[in-house]
């Protein structure tokens, strides 16, 4: 599921994203919950999803567009700026198969 918001935030073909991740869209959109009654009354294991699928959504989308509009120099200050957000790309890497370690 990781790997399905990773790849929704890449704009990759087919690309279908989780759940929760659409339901935070809809939430955005609406500016509503699922539930209707504020956080408390959603439930729990819901809202870690949310939050996971979010926060990788939004790692991906920023170095994404980062990568795209830096270059040398500015690149690399904005990734010394971003160290958890390239924790992020670095685990996608990995679970991916992607990310060679030395």
């Amino acid at each position: 599921m990781i790997l399905a918001a990773a790849d929704y935030a890449l704009g990759k073909k087919d690309a279908v994203p989780p759940l929760e991740l659409s339901d935070y869209f809809k939430c955005e959109l609406f500016s509503s919950l699922p539930n209707g009654g504020g956080w408390k009354q959603e439930p729990f294991r819901w809202l870690q999803r949310v939050t996971v699928f979010v926060n990788v959504y939004n790692a991906i989308k920023s170095h994404s567009e980062a990568t795209k509009r830096l270059k040398g120099k500015d690149l690399g200050e904005w990734l010394a700026n971003n160290k958890q957000t390239l924790n992020v790309i670095l685990h996608i890497e990995e679970l991916r198969g992607e990310h060679v370690k030395n």
